[in-house]
């Protein structure tokens, strides 16, 4: 996982996620993008040192500073090894995150969060002094159901 660097007006900055970004004119489809991010963010080609294991939902975000949401579209690879990975300026810090540690129910936690006024809290995981939850959670979630290691009840916001 990475730390997104702190920026002004990114709605994500400092939160965990995935290398990822929008698509370009040049990107073909989503997996083009995903691929050509994921080298851009961390210098990894997932072509050269990964295999695709498939594709996640796609899932939207809820943005509401004015920004359209976008739709996110999530791909999977099992990588060979420990590639050697550099961050770039829109990456503060790249983490490996185990599956089992994501898998254990035990270390699932809630934090608190404000939304529409309301007090909620949220589930969420911390690693590292790092928090992940939201749509990242959402996705490992997805991931970790999907090759039958846990099953969560993620906590969705909006439609």
């Amino acid at each position: 996982m990475i730390e997104r660097s702190h920026r002004e007006g990114d709605p994500w900055s400092g939160h965990m996620g995935f290398p990822g970004g929008r698509v370009d004119p040049t990107d073909a489809h989503s997996y083009a993008a995903a691929t050509r991010e994921t080298h851009e963010e961390i210098g990894l080609d997932v072509e050269l040192h990964g295999e695709l294991i498939g594709r996640l939902s796609d899932m939207a975000t809820h943005i509401r500073s004015g920004r359209s949401a976008m739709l996110v579209t999530p791909y999977v690879f099992s990588i060979s090894g420990r590639p050697v990975l550099r961050a770039n300026y829109e990456v503060a810090d790249i983490l490996w995150v185990p599956l089992g540690f994501l898998a254990d129910t035990a270390n699932r936690q809630k934090m608190d969060w404000k939304y529409d006024g309301a007090d909620l809290q949220l589930p969420c995981y911390y690693f590292a002094g790092r928090c992940i939850w939201g749509l990242s959670l959402a996705m490992l979630d997805e991931f970790l159901a999907a090759a039958g290691m846990a099953q969560f009840e993620t906590l969705r916001i909006g439609s």
